[in-house]
């Protein structure tokens, strides 16, 4: 890239992406301050220690934000949520949610999916059946080792 315009303009897209990927790896990151109702769900992602949902959170977080901010928190809670029943209960291999996660990416900034509840029926494929979960969650099994440790804790408690 040759034209300096073009250069300054990419620089500055990365440094803003790059903010945004630190702030989703930190529940205290400066980004959250005046957004402190998306906290939760970053913990608990990181809990979850889940990174496959990255994309379709840039992409709500550039479509919707700072305009519907109540729209990239619905779809922060829905990763989590799905997170948790996929990753955590049902221990499903997470490379299924990666060709999922990069769909309902494309079609957020595409503006085919205009509402969370588009975007939930583009990831309904990695949604755990409820009769799954429960028949997961019966028989789940969580060794204490760790930061384990908390991830039981969060699970009787939730």
């Amino acid at each position: 890239m040759r034209d300096p315009v073009k250069v300054f303009a990419l620089l500055t897209a990365l440094e803003a992406r790059a903010e945004l990927f630190a702030a989703l790896s930190d529940p205290h990151h400066g980004l959250w301050f005046d957004f402190s109702e998306v906290r939760p769900y970053i913990r608990e992602l990181n809990l979850f220690r889940v990174r496959q949902m990255t994309p379709v959170l840039f992409a709500a977080w550039e479509q919707w934000m700072p305009d519907n901010p109540a729209n990239f928190v619905s779809i922060l809670r829905m990763v989590s949520v799905i997170s948790f029943r996929y990753t955590v209960v049902s221990a499903l291999n997470p490379n299924g949610l990666e060709p999922v996660y990069h769909e309902a990416a494309k079609a957020i900034i595409s503006h085919q999916a205009k509402t969370p509840a588009t975007v939930f029926e583009l990831l309904r494929p990695i949604y755990v059946s409820d009769h799954k979960f429960e028949h997961d969650f019966a028989t789940l099994a969580i060794s204490m080792n760790g930061q384990r440790k908390k991830l039981v804790k969060y699970t009787l408690l939730m």
